[in-house]
């Protein structure tokens, strides 16, 4: 990221949880338990303790934790060594570290794809 600003990461910290949906148009790290939908028009990091149950959808996402559901990335998806994934997974781009635990399929998604994607979630969005 060429303009990284610290400041403008949504961080869900170690020793919390959260239930629900949840939207940023800026990067996440996840330090916690998320059970939901997080969405990013960014960069995600599932930190090493962290645990997320639902979907993910963002640009790029860092898995060093555990992941039980669907994740789409338009560009890198990246699974650290001791992380495990329990879902599909649709990306751009794939690395996967020696150790990381994966159980699911994998896909190769297009931009029209992704943005598809999107436009489902705002969908959903304009329902509440």
């Amino acid at each position: 990221m060429d303009n990284y600003d610290v400041n403008n990461v949504t961080k869900i910290s170690s020793g919390s949880y959260q239930r629900g949906d949840f939207y940023s148009d800026s990067d996440i790290r996840l330090d916690g338990r998320f059970e939901g939908n997080l969405f990013s028009e960014a960069r995600v990091i599932i930190g090493e303790k962290a645990v997320l149950v639902g979907q993910l959808v963002c640009v790029s996402a860092d898995i060093q934790g555990l992941v039980r559901g669907q994740v789409f990335a338009k560009d890198t998806l990246s699974f650290a060594a001791g992380s495990q994934v329990e879902g599909d997974v649709h990306f751009s781009r794939f690395k996967a570290e020696i150790g990381a635990q994966f159980t699911g399929a994998c896909y190769k998604i297009t931009d029209e794809e992704y943005e598809e994607k999107l436009k489902e979630i705002h969908r959903e969005e304009s329902l509440f």
